[in-house]
């Protein structure tokens, strides 16, 4: 006994003598022990992908913005590191929606079964709201009414229920435990028969939910998963879209704090993109008469196809001009109808 209580002593001891590492070395890999997936933090330490694409792109940024000093530079390296975090939180939720569509195309019943029997779970602390989820799926649904079968069996042998059982009932019709000493229905008093009755109506009604809607949602929401364009519900779903979004504002918030500390400085919004190359213009000298050289002439020159059906195409007589109308008489609503009237006869 007195060894095992110094033995605790001296862990105790141990404990608040540990500091953690001391070196930069230690301290470097006891962070990278502690890396998860490198969305959040300071960006100290990454995965080694993401660490390669953040060193790669902060030097095409330096070479492009030209940052001026530590504060500018301070934005770029902030707005690379977001815009790598949000490509790799995209690229994560792509891959969870590649694996939910292979799940739903070999396992989808069984891992709906699973997901209501963890929400089940919660049943007795929040049955108001937990039995109204559970009805919403086909395989909650399911579950309520394989629950409420075990309870009508009990009641047809004869016995009423005892404590446990009632409240397993007053589950699955979520009533609120404040409200359950006062129940019409199910209660301590009530006979087996009456109970039974409860249970087969309770059956009867979820039967008509599975049977009249929930298994077509169930079709449509098993199609939806199995093409990847279902929504990831789930908490680690959640954190990646939040993960997503949250880089998404940073990346904003530093290229726009950038934008205008270079407006403020009278540098402009960045550097000066160059203008784009302008085509040659097309060589026309073969269209043109050869320049004649001093002190003599010039010889013939072969011209193209097109200079030479120009020259020899004969020239077509231009019509003489047509002499302007004269003014009609009145206002300009009757020149307008008078002139409309001669177009027609025209």
């Amino acid at each position: 006994m007195a060894t095992s209580e110094k033995r605790i002593a001296a862990n105790r001891q141990n404990a608040l003598l540990a500091r953690g590492p001391k070196t930069p070395g230690g301290k470097a890999n006891s962070r990278r022990n502690a890396l998860k997936h490198g969305l959040t933090g300071e960006g100290v330490v990454l995965p080694a992908e993401m660490e390669a694409e953040v060193a790669a792109m902060t030097e095409r940024w330096v070479a492009e913005m030209e940052p001026a000093d530590e504060v500018e530079r301070q934005f770029v390296d902030d707005a690379v590191l977001a815009c790598i975090r949000r490509k790799q939180a995209a690229k994560m939720e792509m891959a969870r929606r590649i694996q939910a569509a292979s799940r739903a195309l070999t396992s989808w019943a069984e891992d709906r079964r699973v997901a209501a029997e963890e929400l089940a779970l919660k049943l007795p602390r929040r049955p108001g709201l937990i039995a109204r989820q559970l009805r919403r799926t086909l395989q909650g649904c399911e579950l309520v009414i394989d629950r409420w079968h075990g309870l009508l069996r009990a009641a047809e042998a004869g016995t009423a229920w005892d404590e446990g059982q009632r409240a397993r009932a007053l589950d699955l019709l979520g009533v609120p435990i404040e409200d359950r000493g006062h129940h019409p229905r199910v209660h301590d008093k009530a006979t087996a028969e009456e109970l039974a009755t409860v249970a087969r109506e309770e059956i009867e009604h979820l039967e008509g939910r599975r049977d009249g809607y929930l298994e077509d949602d169930d079709e449509a929401d098993r199609l939806l998963a199995e093409t990847g364009l279902a929504f990831d519900d789930s908490p680690a779903g959640r954190r990646l879209w939040g993960y997503e979004q949250a880089n998404h504002r940073i990346f904003i918030r530093g290229v726009e704090e950038l934008r205008r500390r270079r407006v403020a400085c009278g540098l402009g919004p960045g550097p000066a993109r160059p203008r784009p190359r302008r085509e040659p213009a097309a060589d026309t000298s073969m269209l043109l008469p050869p320049a004649a050289p001093e002190g003599g002439t010039a010889g013939p020159r072969p011209a193209p196809a097109e200079a030479v059906a120009l020259t020899i195409a004969p020239a077509r007589p231009l019509a003489p001009a047509a002499p302007a109308p004269p003014p009609l008489p009145g206002n300009r609503r009757q020149r307008r109808a008078q002139q409309a009237l001669a177009r027609r006869r025209a």
